[in-house]
């Protein structure tokens, strides 16, 4: 500090160097302090705007549908929340009297003073506040609507679903296992009607095989042989012998005209006729004798016997036949000099007689009185006389006995039947000598013998081969299809074992236990070994068959296999002719020696060759001494083993063995064996009425058309407007249900209505395999689904039987035309999307009628024994008692049965009542004989809603309902565990009527054995049912025990044994007899089933227990009243009936709750209406799509909130995407600086360059939402 010292004025001239760093550091920090100070000041004001604004909010959208947005004008908003922006700068500022008068005159006034103290500089800039929806947030997004509906739902939603709709949930959740179990089971009857038609088949054509072997025409190895083989060892040399003798005598030709026998060569060589008279025959006696040597049966009297009669061996004449035919070519000369003389004899005997006459004539003219030739003329007359009858003598000689009158064709002449035979005289000797009439008849008479020599054997073979090839062929056919019916039978396993799979995946209850039966009474498999040892004789007789055929094929003669020759008999011998006469034509032969040699030679060059290896013979070797049978037996392989049987294979011995039938020649041809699997397919095919009975028939058709459904209600007329489409992601439909409608399935015939119904029921399901996951993990679903089914109308809304004729909202709307657009089709649309509001309304329709069809099916497949009796009956009409046919034909029954049901229960559905989820024998309507009525609400529907409304002034009233609801499950599960122990048994009988061994064969000890078996397999299924069953299960046990006896048994197994002789024609008598003896047992069984199961389920102590639970419960309840009943009628279930293996526990700690699984004593106490299937529906579809469901409930809203005239009218403008949850403020304001303005002190930064503004800039942005 010396440098200050002794120096005057120094020290203020440094306090003020000081000072003035110091004022100007102060006053940087006064405009660093107020521009931190503006800026919380903006902040705050814009926090206030924004706050101001949200009250913006659309009071209408808030009170009827709960949703916060802000839906005004922009610009006016704009304008109002600047105003509290810069109102609230301003407040900043503060008044000269100081703050407490200003407070006072405010308070006092309502304002203060004009002037204000504005220390802090601060003011809006121009065009610096900017209000805004924050991008994309606005009730068009779906993630917001979702957010402010659940938001809403959050303490509204449990009540509004209420207890029993989750045990709804959970029952249906089980329907997808069922589904398949009845997919599985139509594929197995499916599959089970085209072996039955391979089955009709195969009999049919092991029917007409087996006629074909006893027509008489079979033929064994020793029989074929001698008859073909044999018989052509012997007799084709001879007719070969005479081909050759055919073929030589062909050759020479007929004489021609000028050497045929009336030829006149005008040679009468100086005779006269006269002298043929006496001569002739002596002239011709060589040739006479010659000719007789031909013909005569003494000459040439060897014969062959044949199959068709006497061959005479023609071929013995062929040497007298060439001697007589070249004798004839010269002698034949000597005919025609007889014809010369008889010219030259009539002539001169013409002329000598006209000379006579004219002499005469003469004479007479030139007598007079003087001369008289009267002697002359006496003596010429008498001369005249005499040429006359000479010459009628001799042309009478010539005439009759030299020409004769037969017919003439050419050089020959129409001989007749007994020419050349030795009765014939030798007159005409023209046309008896003339060598072309022998020669015709010689070619007539081998060619005759030929045909009696070789024919024979060679038709035979061809018959025999016919014969074979036929039967081989049927053979064939057979084995195929039995082949087939093995490889058929496989995949029949194959589908079986899914079905036996599906149900095994299923969740434990009574319908798995009843399908369970099912499966096993309707998959006894076709046992291999049956059909292997039919294969074995039809294989028998294929080889048997191929053999003959074989040796037929290859026996040939004369270039023939007659084996494939469909020529006739005369194309044969031609044949033969033929193949002679191509190996001997160019020979000459003359005698009968060398006709012989020349057969040798042929047959040795091949013209026919004796079999030498006949394969057929020693078939019979094969056969062996018993006939083999099948018996049964699980441990095998095959679960079978081959035994002798007790039958031996009598005569006929091979025809028996290569059959499916064994008869025995000594009595008379009888039957006394039958191949078990062929008895099997008669029986089945016997008892198949392929026409059917009419009057099942129309009933059938009317039942699948619902003739008989009067319930139909009256259409509710659905607007046709137009949904607005404002959300901002695209709301796209979802897929509405293109499955059978009920008019669809109504249109089918039977034999397509399984794959048509059970393609729409597995429509209508979709997604109900994830209902698990909603009901354990998707409450936001559940209170979607809640907002959707009470904040909007459905079909029948205000229609609802017994129910509020005027319902609101949540909110308190009361839904109507007026109030709301898509009136009666909103939650439709939401769940469907399609513009088109009726076909929403439709698709629904269409679903639920697909879960009512399942759900129906369900329980007339598995709980309704009479009518499955019913329906057993009319498909054993339909069909006839066939084991195959039946339970595929009830099983259509049955399915037309459901879809009329379900057509009700939609029907009532849509009309506002309410249907059982699953039905029992007194809920359900449709019979054949009769359509029932509807029925009242169930006692656990009645519970359920007692229990929501549940308080401590209903206890009395409750604990009546609680009695009610156990008396209800009590005397359901009676009749449901009689039901299920009759029908399976009913349905193992008639499948025993035609599945059950051989009506020859110990048929009673084997239906003993299947009935026995029947039996402890369903009391072992039973007792292991015992452990999660309940019960139920214990009472089902105990009413089985009591008729589980042999008593029993045996008495079942006699009604059987009544049925063995049914057919096609008294079927239905036998079937009527057969189930009404079932039903009559066990109405005599009745009253003991009942008292064993009364023994396990006594009603008055349930009823006692379930009330004192409750109570118990609602005593120690540290929840609502309706957790705590719920929860304890859940534990009385499990108790009663089992859990099931679908039950489950949603929630924790005093939230929890327990769910029991499906069963359909439980089930069928539930009802539900339409209303609860839409919910069901909505909630799978928010879990499928939840962000589509939820675009659709915005467009409508949308379409509700610019409805003029209604309460939900959000204002003329109002537009969800303008409907703003989140707003948005910008604002600039400026301060002006003391200091900081001066670019030495803010070193020319250019935000305190204030020239041409106010001030320094404050900027704010801010984001508010509901």
């Amino acid at each position: 500090m010396k440098i200050f010292y002794n120096k005057h004025g120094s020290l203020t001239v440094f306090m003020s160097l000081i000072l003035t760093i110091v004022m100007i550091f102060t006053t940087v920090l006064i405009d660093v302090g107020r521009i931190i100070l503006a800026r919380n000041i903006v902040s705050g004001a814009g926090d206030m705007a924004l706050n101001a604004g949200l009250t913006y909010y659309n009071s209408v959208l808030q009170d009827t549908y709960g949703l916060f947005a802000i839906s005004k004008n922009m610009t006016e908003l704009h304008d109002n929340l600047e105003v509290y922006f810069e109102a609230t700068l301003k407040s900043s500022g503060l008044h000269d009297q100081g703050l407490v008068k200003e407070l006072v005159d405010i308070a006092l006034s309502g304002s203060g003073s004009d002037e204000i103290s504005d220390i802090m500089k601060m003011k809006l800039a121009n065009g610096g506040f900017e209000v805004s929806q924050a991008a994309g947030a606005n009730l068009s997004n779906a993630n917001i609507l979702r957010a402010q509906v659940l938001d809403y739902m959050k303490y509204r939603a449990p009540a509004v679903i209420g207890y029993g709709f989750l045990e709804k949930m959970n029952i249906l959740k089980s329907l997808p296992a069922q589904q398949k179990a009845l997919e599985d089971k139509k594929d197995y009857e499916k599959k089970l009607k085209e072996i039955q038609d391979l089955c009709i088949s195969i009999y049919e054509h092991s029917r007409k095989y087996e006629d074909q072997l006893i027509d008489g025409r079979f033929k064994t190895p020793e029989e074929i042989k001698t008859s073909v083989f044999d018989l052509g060892d012997v007799n084709f040399p001879y007719a070969t012998m005479d081909a050759v003798s055919y073929v030589q005598v062909n050759k020479l030709p007929k004489l021609g005209s000028d050497e045929y026998w009336f030829y006149n060569d005008g040679k009468p060589l100086g005779g006269k006729l006269k002298d043929d008279v006496s001569d002739f025959e002596n002239d011709i006696s060589g040739l006479k004798s010659d000719f007789y040597s031909v013909t005569s049966s003494l000459a040439h009297n060897r014969i062959q016997n044949t199959p068709s009669g006497n061959a005479s061996l023609e071929y013995d004449r062929f040497s007298d036949y060439i001697k007589y035919y070249n004798e004839y070519k010269v002698d034949v000369k000597r005919f025609h000099t007889v014809n010369a003389r008889y010219t030259s004899s009539k002539k001169e005997y013409e002329d000598e007689k006209l000379a006579t006459e004219n002499e005469i004539s003469s004479l007479i003219a030139a007598s007079d009185d003087e001369h008289d030739y009267s002697n002359r003329i006496s003596e010429l007359e008498k001369k005249s006389k005499d040429l006359t009858d000479e010459w009628n003598r001799v042309e009478g000689w010539y005439n009759k006995s030299f020409k004769g009158d037969w017919s003439r064709t050419g050089e020959n002449e129409v001989v007749p039947a007994n020419y050349g035979s030795s009765e014939l005289s030798d007159e005409p000797y023209g046309p008896n000598f003339n060598i072309n009439n022998l020669r015709d008849k010689y070619l007539a008479d081998l060619r005759k013998d030929i045909n009696l020599l070789a024919i024979p054997q060679m038709r035979t073979t061809r018959d025999y081969y016919v014969w074979f090839s036929s039967l081989k062929s049927e053979a064939e056919t057979i084995k195929e299809k039995l082949i087939k019916l093995k490889s058929e039978s496989e995949v029949l396993k194959g589908i079986a074992e899914n079905w036996n799979m599906h149900i095994g995946d299923m969740a434990e209850s009574g319908v798995k236990v009843d399908m369970q039966q099912d499966h096993d009474t309707k998959t006894t498999g076709v046992v291999i070994g049956y059909v292997d040892e039919m294969i074995k004789i039809f294989q028998r007789s294929i080889d048997y068959s191929s053999k003959v055929m074989a040796n037929l094929e290859a026996f040939e003669y004369a270039g023939i296999k007659p084996a494939t020759s469909e020529a006739t008999d005369d194309e044969w011998v031609d044949g033969i002719i033929s193949y002679v006469e191509g190996l001997t034509g160019s020979d000459n032969l003359t005698t009968k020696e060398e006709v012989e040699s020349k057969q040798n030679a042929l047959h040795t060059l091949g013209a026919y060759r004796p079999a030498e290896n006949l394969l057929f013979m020693g078939f019979e070797q094969n056969i062996p001494s018993k006939i083999p049978k099948v018996v049964e037996n699980g441990d095998n392989e095959g679960g079978f083993k081959l035994v002798d049987s007790e039958y031996e294979y009598k005569d006929p011995a091979l025809r028996n063995f290569l059959g499916v039938e064994c008869y025995d020649s000594e009595q008379n041809g009888s039957k006394y064996y039958v191949d078990p699997l062929f008895a099997f397919l008669e029986r089945n095919s016997s008892a198949t009425k392929p026409e059917g009975d009419a009057d099942a028939k129309k009933k059938r058709k009317e039942m699948i058309n619902g003739t008989h459904v009067d319930n139909k209600p009256e259409p509710v007329e659905i607007s046709d407007v137009n949904i607005s489409d404002v959300m901002a992601s695209n709301a796209q439909a979802a897929q509405i249900m293109d499955g059978a409608t009920a008019e669809d399935l109504q249109s089918s015939d039977e034999n397509n209505l399984a794959d048509n119904a059970l393609e729409a029921s597995g429509k209508a399901i979709s997604g109900f395999d994830r209902i698990g996951e909603i009901l354990t993990g998707g409450r936001d679903k559940l209170y979607l689904m809640a907002y959707t089914t009470t904040m909007f109308s459905c079909y029948t809304t205000n229609r609802e039987a017994g129910g509020n004729k005027a319902e609101k909202t949540l909110s308190g709307v009361p839904f109507s035309e007026k109030n709301n657009e898509a009136y009666r089709a909103e939650q439709e649309y939401i769940l469907l999307g399609d513009p088109k509001l009726k076909n929403n309304v439709e698709g629904v329709k269409t679903r639920i009628f697909g879960v009512r069809f399942l759900l129906n099916a369900i329980y007339a497949y598995t709980s309704d024994s009479a009518l499955k009796t019913e329906a057993l009956t009319m498909a054993m009409t339909i069909a006839g008692a066939t084991g195959f046919l039946v339970p595929i034909v009830q099983n259509v029954l049955l399915l037309a049965a459901a879809l009329t049901e379900s057509v009700f229960d939609v029907n009532d559905l849509v009309d506002g009542k309410s249907v059982p989820l699953y039905k029992n024998p007194k809920a359900w309507r449709t019979r054949f004989e009769r359509i029932g009525q509807a029925v009242a609400e169930s006692a656990a529907s009645t519970l359920y809603k007692k229990m929501n409304e549940y308080t401590d002034e209903t206890k009395e009233s409750f604990n009546t309902t609680l009695d009610n609801y156990v008396e209800d499950m009590v005397n359901t599960t009676t009749g449901s565990i009689i039901a299920s122990i009759q029908a399976p048994i009913q349905e193992k009988l008639i499948w025993c009527m035609t599945q059950v061994g051989d009506a020859r064969d110990g048929l009673e000890d084997r239906l003993k054995n299947s009935i026995k078996e029947c039996f402890d397999k369903m009391q072992a299924d039973m007792e292991a049912e015992v452990a999660t069953g309940g019960l139920v299960a214990k009472a089902k046990l105990e009413a089985f025990k009591s008729i589980n006896n042999s008593e029993s048994q045996d008495k079942l197994v006699q009604m059987i044994m009544q049925t063995t002789g049914v057919t096609k024609d008294n079927v239905d008598e036998v079937t009527k007899n057969l189930n009404k003896s079932i039903d009559d047992f066990f109405k005599e069984k009745n009253k003991s089933m009942k008292s064993a199961i009364n023994s396990i389920i006594d009603k008055t102590k349930l009823q006692d227990k379930l009330k004192t639970g409750v109570g118990n419960a609602l005593d120690a309840a540290n929840s609502s009243a309706q957790e705590a009943i719920n929860n304890k009628i859940n534990e009385f279930n499990k108790e009663f009936e089992g859990a099931g293996g679908d039950a489950m526990t949603i929630g924790e700690g005093k939230d929890k709750l327990e769910l029991n699984g499906f069963d359909k004593t439980k089930a069928s106490t539930f009802n539900m209406s339409y209303k609860d299937y839409l919910m069901v529906f909505l909630a799978i579809q928010y879990l499928i799509d939840e962000k589509g469901v939820i675009c659709r409930m915005g467009n409508l809203i949308q379409t509700n909130a610019s409805k003029e005239g209604s309460l939900y009218y959000a204002g003329e403008d109002f537009s969800m995407q303008n409907a703003s949850v989140l707003l948005q403020v910008k604002a600039e304001a400026q301060i002006q600086p003391v200091f900081l303005q001066i670019p030495k002190v803010n070193n020319n930064n250019e935000k305190f360059i204030v020239d041409g503004k106010f001030g320094y800039p404050i900027d704010y942005k801010g984001v508010l939402g509901y």
